[in-house]
């Protein structure tokens, strides 16, 4: 026997179909544009810019992390060198306010550097002024999310654990969601949406992935050493204003 707290009428049924559908378009759509910035044809790609990457850090004694695509692919103990590489670029969020480039991309990598600045933040309630740590790559585009150290690290290149590259994507999304729009994200369209990304990312690393990065695994030895910062939508907004992407 199904209780009157349990009963839907079709049309209720309907609208929550389509408000889940509505709810996951918007959630997937915003993801795949996150996923596809520009970036030049001549960059290094999977294993090259892994090790790329983990060279030049290393050279200038500083540590990064591996995030965006590639830092979901390496996530499936069955991927192959060759796999990785179709992926366009290696992009690595450096820690270190002191590392420096003589280009842009240079090595091949999309680097994120750390940058500062004073925000004019403009929420629905009020507007102040704050300043704020962002990164951003040489096509002069800032991260959604950003990250904060709380132990000394050795330099180098570290791969984060699955779940912080969850959070990551998770973070990025979120960010970006307005909500003044008519379109709801509710809890079954975000729970899709994160069993989508528990589906794409899987749980294990490539042998020769743990034989180039011994001991530099977020969850292993680096237990959240470097964690995740959520951005609001208006600081992201904030931060693109800075940059003379917004009015």
């Amino acid at each position: 026997m199904i209780g009157l707290g349990m009963y839907q009428r079709p049309e209720q049924r309907i609208y929550h179909t389509h408000a889940l559908k509505a709810g996951l378009q918007q959630l997937f759509t915003l993801e795949q544009a996150l996923r596809d910035p520009k970036v030049p044809e001549y960059m290094a790609k999977g294993l090259a810019g892994l090790e790329a990457g983990n060279r030049m850090l290393q050279e200038r004694n500083a540590s990064g992390v591996l995030i965006g695509g590639l830092a979901e692919a390496v996530w499936n103990r069955k991927r192959k060198p060759e796999e990785l590489a179709r992926h366009k670029d290696t992009d690595i969020l450096v820690i270190d306010d002191d590392f420096t480039l003589q280009e842009d991309f240079e090595g091949g990598i999309d680097w994120w550097l750390p940058q500062y600045g004073r925000l004019q933040v403009i929420t629905d309630a009020s507007a102040y002024e704050a300043d704020r740590h962002w990164w951003q790559n040489g096509n002069g585009v800032a991260l959604s999310f950003g990250v904060q150290q709380s132990n000394a690290l050795h330099p180098g290149l570290y791969i984060p654990n699955r779940e912080w590259v969850m959070r990551m994507r998770e973070y990025e999304t979120l960010a970006h969601i307005d909500e003044r729009l008519e379109v709801e994200i509710n809890d079954d369209a975000w729970e899709a949406f994160r069993n989508r990304l528990e589906g794409r990312i899987r749980t294990t690393l490539p042998k020769y992935i743990r034989k180039m990065f011994p001991g530099r695994v977020f969850g292993e030895v680096y237990y959240e050493t470097v964690g995740l910062i959520r951005f609001d939508r208006d600081i992201v907004v904030a931060i693109n204003r800075f940059l003379g992407k917004e009015k």
